[in-house]
């Protein structure tokens, strides 16, 4: 048995945790005219950002610099060809770039690019670990097409999934590239219905290869799973009778385990004034996503259009900002893994929009939007809440004019990438932790923890969406008090997490509240503490029919 320092440290009555930002690292300057960054990075500190930098009003591209291990940053390198002819090269603009990565390093960065018709052609770029993009592919060809609304996955296989519209038709697209290899031949999300007009496609990718997808058309909100193995699920209907127009565009999200969160707005009531904010768990391994549930927002807030985030082992923040300026502060609320969202509380200005939320491996959440302050432009600003702690105050990003703030999550950090008159920049934080009280010794796990598999129970099955879900329980004896960290592993992947409370050393409850399909499992248990986390002794169980 290890104890593994530092994970519980903020349990500690020691002096307040704080999170500050670098000095900026400037990527590429502004000699013309750079903006739209997006930005990916790892647990390990490998990043891409990317960004468009504009040439005249008939031509942009897309360019990159990346990092390895969070170490010095590439110079800056053009993805889409306008200068040195490589794909998707020419006098064309380009936009909507997106890009992905995952824990080994593999990234995969997609954009579009206009074509000879007016249409705009998707492009795909993949790059191994610790080195460059590869050439791009054109993925929409060969017929023009006008690509809209790209998404970009990569799984812990190393598998690339990209998800994209044509709004020529209304029709959805995902293809996939297996790791090394190139992308097969295009899965039809949403067939070509001008009249439905199917839009709003988005897509979360899980370290097991299950993708999550969700997209709207002129009265309905879709979810729909495309599974590690190819099997593309039925879609489900999560829209209400109640509902006007179309919905607001959906949003989905995964946690390192298989977890999806969808959230979407709409408007309801009359003369459909009522804007509620939606949202809808599929656990780890479930046959499908859960009951639909209403988040109801105060006036003002940008009907459910806000963003949301998992952490890695499934907790939520959705961020909501204004409407208008000046019609309501930013504001965030909570959930655990697969429960219910919190009345949402003030975290920014009443200026602030466009958030997004992101977490760093250890948990700890960052916000981040623009706002109009003061009448001199748009400013970045964010906001930090480390593990155990409240929301900080308001940090400035930047001190003059910004387009946009872009995050990503790390080990126990997050990245920032942004535009400022200087160019596209980057900033990481550096939370500021308490230090840890001294250990006590270890403890022996010859029998500190045994998993009592007689007492495994299958709980009564609720209905769902018209599925039975059937909850797990498992009774753990533990030695100490905190807090118990159960995983189901099956096979090579982890198939579900739960944790619950321990009061003392004797016999606690976990349940896993998605459902639990029937097989051998391995069950691997730890216990965070105030000095640290204990892990305990692995365990087989066998799950009932």
């Amino acid at each position: 048995m290890a104890l593994i320092l530092g994970l519980l440290l903020l349990a500690l009555p020691a002096p307040a945790a704080r999170a500050d930002w670098s000095p900026p690292t400037l990527l590429a300057d502004s000699s013309l005219p750079r903006y739209a960054p997006a930005v990916a990075a790892n647990p390990s500190g490998d990043a891409v950002v990317l960004w468009t930098h504009w040439y005249d009003q008939y031509t942009t591209s897309v360019e990159t610099s990346w990092r390895t291990g969070g170490g010095a940053w590439f110079p800056w390198t053009t993805l889409s060809g306008e200068i040195w002819g490589l794909a998707g090269g020419g006098g064309n603009p380009t936009t909507q770039e997106t890009v992905a990565i995952n824990d080994a390093g593999e990234a995969a960065a997609a954009w579009t690019k206009e074509n000879g018709a007016s249409g705009y052609d998707l492009y795909v770029a993949i790059k191994p670990p610790r080195s460059g993009f590869r050439t791009p592919v054109m993925l929409s060809g060969p017929d023009l097409k006008t690509v809209y609304y790209p998404s970009v996955g990569v799984d812990a296989a190393g598998d690339v999934l990209v998800l994209w519209e044509d709004i020529d038709d209304y029709s959805i697209y995902f293809a996939e590239a297996s790791h090394g290899g190139g992308f097969g031949p295009p899965q039809t999300i949403s067939p070509p219905n001008r009249s439905g007009l199917a839009m709003y496609p988005s897509m979360a990718v899980s370290a097991n290869g299950d993708a999550a997808i969700s997209w709207s058309d002129r009265h309905h909100s879709y979810l729909q799973v495309r599974t590690a193995d190819g099997t593309l699920e039925p879609a489900i209907d999560v829209s209400q009778s109640s509902d006007c127009w179309t919905p607001h565009a959906a949003y989905v999200t995964a946690d390192a385990h298989g977890d999806f969160l969808a959230s979407w707005g709409v408007n309801n009531g009359y003369e459909c004034r009522n804007i509620v904010a939606r949202y809808n768990w599929r656990a780890a391994g479930a046959p499908t996503f859960g009951a639909t549930r209403d988040l109801n927002l105060p006036s003002g807030y940008a009907g459910g259009s806000g963003s949301a985030a998992l952490s890695r082992d499934g907790r939520a923040t959705w961020v909501f900002g204004w409407d208008r300026p000046d019609s309501a502060p930013l504001a965030a609320a909570d959930a655990s893994l697969l429960g219910d969202f919190g009345t949402p509380v003030d975290i920014g200005p009443q200026t602030g929009g466009n958030p997004q939320v992101t977490f760093d491996e250890k948990g700890d959440t960052y916000v981040g939007w623009w706002d109009w302050a003061n009448g001199i432009g748009e400013l970045a600003h964010s906001v930090t809440r480390l593990v155990g702690e409240n929301w900080e105050p308001p940090v400035a990003m930047t001190s003059s004019g910004s387009a946009g703030l872009f995050l990503a999550g790390m080990r126990d950090s997050a990245l920032a990438a942004f535009e400022d008159p200087l160019g596209i920049e980057v900033r990481t934080s550096t939370a500021q932790h308490p230090p840890a009280e001294p250990l006590p010794p270890p403890h022996s796990n010859q029998s500190d923890a045994t998993v009592d598999t007689a007492a495994v129970t299958v709980q009564p099955a609720p209905v769902r969406s018209g599925t039975a879900i059937r909850p797990l329980a498992l009774r753990v004896r533990v030695p100490a008090r905190g807090t118990l960290h159960a995983r189901l592993v099956r096979g090579n992947h982890r198939y579900a997490t739960a944790s619950c409370a321990v009061h003392g050393p004797g016999v606690a409850t976990v349940v896993f509240a998605g459902h639990v399909a029937p097989g051998r499992y391995k069950v691997q248990l730890t216990i965070t503490e105030r000095h640290g986390t204990i892990e305990l002794r692995s365990r087989q169980v066998t799950v009932p029919r």
